[in-house]
């Protein structure tokens, strides 16, 4: 495991994707049909699908660096562990077409993806308490709006996210924990 300062916490959030990150942490690989294309209104990347992809087809796969502090393009897999991730997969509090596979880093695609479909994902489905919390505007009727991790979610949504998404080993384990202290 690497254990990060908080200087190298900065620095690794202030890239725009992970291929500027050192070679000194290995990041996972991408499946052959999925892309990066630059935001127009940020100027970050996002990840995109270049041709159909299957539903259940791996987005992204293999070892990564594991890290002891979380970054923009990391997901949390124990407590103080983090797996950084391919950067680029945007956030969805409802509709997310990508999840975390259940025991691996492999990211997974929920539904068939079309060409040109931008990839995404549910943060609060891998994070307990994010390095990075961010205010959503997905427009979605269950938006979660000010999205800090899963710990800052009240007992519905923690309840709701449990029930309706693929949450992460790590995160099933937690929300257990809580809900036999409720």
């Amino acid at each position: 495991m690497i254990n990060l300062s908080d200087k190298q916490v900065e620095q690794l959030n202030s890239l725009k994707k992970v291929s500027e990150f050192p070679s000194s942490l290995k990041t996972p690989t991408l499946n052959t049909k999925v892309g990066y294309k630059v935001r127009n209104t940020t100027g970050g990347v996002c990840l995109f699908t270049k041709e159909l992809i299957n539903k259940n087809e791996v987005i992204c796969f293999g070892d990564s660096s594991k890290i002891d502090k979380p970054i923009i393009y990391s997901h949390q897999i124990e407590e103080n562990i983090h797996l950084i991730g391919p950067g680029g997969l945007d956030h969805n509090c409802q509709n997310p077409n990508c999840r975390i596979e259940s025991g691996t880093n492999n990211f997974i695609a929920i539904r068939d993806l079309k060409k040109d479909e931008f990839l995404t994902f549910n943060y609060l489905t891998t994070e307990f308490d994010m390095n990075n919390s961010f205010l959503c505007s997905c427009g979605e009727a269950r938006c979660f709006k000010n999205v800090k991790g899963f710990k800052y979610l009240n007992d519905i949504e923690k309840e709701y996210i449990y029930n309706n998404f693929y949450l992460s080993d790590f995160l099933k384990k937690k929300y257990i924990d809580f809900s036999k202290n409720i």
